[in-house]
């Protein structure tokens, strides 16, 4: 008999003689297939869910930390109107040392690395998928991307700063400008990496019949585009709050469902 012929005669003779032993035999595959994955930092919430695995037609991910290494290193930093790089540097991280984000550390680390005096600042405003904001001196600090300040009334951007912010985005990287007392300081540019061999991993993951790799992400578009390249997604979600990845979510089960 061929393989095919011996298997099939094979599992007809365990239905026939031991079908409980059979029917034990599911649930124990699955717990071991979870323990499995856990062991290797996959958590898996139940059996139906591993199971549902064969089904699946799209996956989604988050950017930071999950495609990308998700520990930034401040790459630039281009102080404006008068102001020094110790001193934008050291104004963004005396507000962002209160912060846990991934970004805000990055600035803190490059602070500490050049041994600056941050200055006291007061309690930490987080401005969802924009920015920051606090005080120094009594008067207002505002870290974060161009939307912080084009949603702040007080402000008015300038064309030079815009066309800075365009270009670095354009080149993948995360910008923040950093504003003291109304007036703009500078911009901080930051880069994150993408995990090594995540490239690789996708790839095996279309080959394994997932139709689309999606990636949501807060970053604007540009970079969300640039480090996509990267990674090898086929699909970007970018300039995403964090309720808007539940959205996303949503949209692609009733599209895919």
């Amino acid at each position: 008999m061929s393989w095919q012929q011996s298997f099939y005669t094979g599992m007809l003779l365990l239905v026939a003689a031991s079908p409980c032993a059979l029917a034990i035999g599911t649930p124990a595959a699955v717990l071991s297939g979870i323990a499995q994955a856990a062991r290797n930092g996959v958590l898996i919430k139940g059996g139906v869910y591993l199971e549902n695995m064969g089904t699946i037609k799209v996956m989604a991910f988050d950017k930071t930390g999950t495609l990308t290494e998700g520990r930034f290193s401040v790459t630039e930093i281009l102080p404006m109107n008068g102001s020094t790089a110790e001193e934008l540097l050291a104004i963004a991280a005396a507000v962002e040392q209160q912060s846990s984000h991934p970004v805000a550390a990055a600035v803190v680390e490059a602070a500490m690395e050049k041994q600056l005096s941050l200055p006291r600042a007061g309690n930490l405003e987080n401005v969802a998928g924009k920015g920051v904001m606090s005080m120094i001196d009594r008067r207002p600090v505002l870290v974060g991307s161009i939307k912080l300040f084009q949603d702040t009334d007080w402000y008015s951007l300038d064309k030079d700063l815009e066309d800075t912010i365009s270009r670095l985005e354009a080149e993948g990287k995360t910008t923040m400008a950093v504003s003291h007392d109304g007036k703009f300081l500078g911009i901080l540019a930051l880069a994150d990496t993408p995990r090594p061999g995540i490239h690789q991993i996708l790839d095996k993951l279309r080959e394994l019949g997932i139709q689309k790799l999606v990636m949501l992400t807060g970053d604007n578009q540009k970079v969300a585009e640039q480090i996509a390249r990267q990674v090898g997604v086929t699909d970007v979600n970018a300039d995403l709050l964090p309720e808007d990845k539940l959205l996303a979510i949503n949209k692609l089960k009733d599209a895919y469902g």
